[in-house]
């Protein structure tokens, strides 16, 4: 099963629960697409990729002068791993597809 197409995403970061919707593009070992964080804010993925069932991107953050940095395993229709915040350290992540 591809990884293309939309997903919730949730973070749990230090500022408490962050929300988010993916939506992946895949080609290959090569992951595209953007995440939607509401209220506008709209960043593409950069430097995505697939390996397997394993995925890391990084999304640049509009709110904060940070990149997230993602690592994550998808199970099926779900996905759970970490992301790397900038100044705030890794992390938990967690998703499921829509």
């Amino acid at each position: 099963m591809s990884i293309d197409g939309k997903w919730h995403i949730a973070i749990n970061s230090p500022l408490g629960k962050q929300e988010a919707t993916a939506h992946f593009e895949s080609a290959g070992a090569r992951l595209a697409g953007k995440v939607d964080a509401g209220g506008g804010r709209v960043n593409e993925i950069l430097e995505g990729a697939v390996d397997g069932d394993r995925l890391t991107f990084k999304v640049p953050m509009s709110t904060m002068p940070i990149t997230l940095a993602f690592d994550v395993q998808r199970d099926g229709d779900t996905l759970a791993g970490k992301a790397t915040a900038g100044p705030f350290g890794k992390v938990k992540v967690s998703g499921h597809r829509l």
